[in-house]
């Protein structure tokens, strides 16, 4: 058992943690009242119901904290030069406190100073006169310049000039300790459990920010879908369409969604679903490169710089996302003794792009023969030192520039954009007979629970579709062709 100082401590005979609070004497009970606003015992004893030490100081914070102000408080009063640790919010309560509704209830000597009527002459020509509650202090000139109590004490006590309201019992109550951030938490929970991609995971977690500084004083439980019509109005008026809007939004949907589906879902409505709607004149339709968009674009080469160029050369010959190959940091090999057709070896380089997207995206894909001279014997590190969204946006450029445009006729946007490189792709595979479930492989698209085991398909049977996506290659590979790769 602890000590009779201890807020927390056990009873004999139980587990249980328990709190005490003490009110030692009658001036501290009566602050009590008149700052909390409500009586006090000498002593408080009650259980906290729990065994876990750490739960009971959470628990029992508020109340501690709470009367632990209440005791610096009073102690300021009855010894103002003992005000140690006290805010200046605090003191400007406490004087007022000390003589409004506490002067009649807390035992002050009320004995005046000087009799009414004294007037006190000090030796530097001011002086001071006294009524029945105030000392008025006055210049050598006679100009009033402060005005404090009539009281004799032990200690003199510091009380400022200006009038201080009355604080409301309020003011005196603890501060509520704040308990989990649950909303972060189901945003963080969702990103745990379902691993999204980093665009995603910054897009929930900005509109998470976005929904905290619009609404502080509300949670995902008590928002309503007010208050994500308002989230999406303020996201228009930053310029964003509503294609954008739905895209960021919907992963605070699957969060909050996701939370519904545990077994005590501490949210029960979803105030986001629903409510961004893709609106047709913001939607632009992409449209594939043609092979004689690609021949206009390579005819380009010397507007390219050496980063860009190998960015496009990525890109065109595999039907990768730009940000896919951007992270890429480093390259394998898939070492044959005998090829399951030939026995002959085999040597494949290829390339890991791990979940940029989604689970779907995990793939291995062959290092294309047109990306070879221009990356180094082995890829260790980034091959890119300018921003990605600079790189996209100049052989954006380029590619107007060589002719390469397709706006749409409601939005202005360009259908024919250099993300355009992976619709070509996938048309070019697709028209050329390649097996389904190899065209799923190169693009990263969703496969079955099944396909998700072991690395996917063997690299042998990828290369020669990865080899047809240059455009140089007129005749995608026959069946022979495509098993017996080397």
């Amino acid at each position: 058992m602890g000590r009779r100082g201890d807020y927390l401590y056990k009873r004999s005979g139980t587990e249980s943690w328990w709190l005490r609070l003490q009110y030692p004497s009658e001036a501290v009970r009566s602050a009590a009242q008149s700052l909390l606003g409500r009586t006090v015992s000498k002593k408080i004893e009650r259980s906290l119901r729990t065994t876990d030490r750490r739960k009971a100081e959470v628990i029992a914070g508020p109340e501690i904290l709470e009367h632990k102000r209440l005791l610096l408080a009073v102690r300021s009063m009855l010894d103002p030069f003992g005000q140690r640790g006290l805010s200046r919010e605090d003191q400007a309560a406490v004087e007022a406190a000390m003589w409004t509704p506490l002067r009649s209830k807390i035992s002050i000597p009320t004995e005046p100073l000087y009799p009414a009527g004294t007037t006190v002459r000090n030796d530097d020509g001011s002086m001071i006169i006294a009524t029945a509650t105030d000392l008025i202090h006055l210049d050598v000139a006679g100009n009033q310049t402060k005005t404090e109590p009539n009281l004799k004490i032990d200690t003199k006590v510091a009380f400022t000039v200006e009038q201080v309201k009355t604080p409301q019992a309020e003011f005196w109550r603890a501060k509520t300790v704040r308990g989990p951030d649950i909303d972060t938490e189901i945003v963080e929970n969702w990103i745990t459990q379902r691993q999204p991609s980093q665009t995603h995971i910054n897009s929930v977690r900005s509109m998470l920010r976005l929904f905290k500084e619009l609404f502080p004083q509300k949670t995902f439980a008590s928002a309503d879908r007010e208050d994500a019509r308002a989230m999406v109005a303020h996201m228009e008026a930053e310029g964003n369409v509503s294609a954008t809007i739905k895209t960021k939004l919907g992963t605070l949907v699957t969060a909050v969604n996701l939370e519904m589906d545990q077994k005590k879902p501490r949210v029960k409505f979803n105030p986001f679903a629903g409510v961004a709607v893709k609106k047709a004149e913001d939607t632009t339709k992409r449209m594939a490169l043609s092979e004689a968009d690609v021949k206009a674009i390579e005819a380009k080469r010397d507007q390219f710089t050496d980063e860009q160029w190998l960015m496009w050369k990525w890109c065109v010959n595999t039907g990768a996302r730009p940000a896919e190959i951007y992270a890429l940091q480093e390259e394998f090999r898939e070492t044959l003794d005998h090829h399951p057709v030939t026995g002959e070896p085999s040597d494949i380089r290829f390339v890991w792009i791990d979940r940029s997207k989604n689970a779907a995206s995990t793939r291995r894909v062959p290092v294309p023969s047109a990306v070879l001279p221009l990356i180094p014997r082995e890829i260790k590190g980034p091959m890119f030192t300018e921003t990605l969204g600079e790189l996209c946006r100049l052989i954006n450029v380029v590619m107007v520039g060589a002719g390469v445009t397709s706006p749409d006729p409601i939005t202005t946007r360009q259908r024919k954009p250099f993300y355009s490189t992976r619709h070509r792709c996938k048309d070019r595979l697709t028209n050329a007979g390649c097996p389904e479930n190899v065209v799923k492989a190169v693009m990263g698209h969703s496969k079955g629970v099944h396909e998700g085991y072991g690395d996917g398909q063997p690299l042998w049977r990828l290369k020669p579709w990865i080899e047809y996506l240059n455009y140089e290659v007129k005749r995608p590979p026959s069946v022979t062709e495509a098993l017996s790769v080397k």
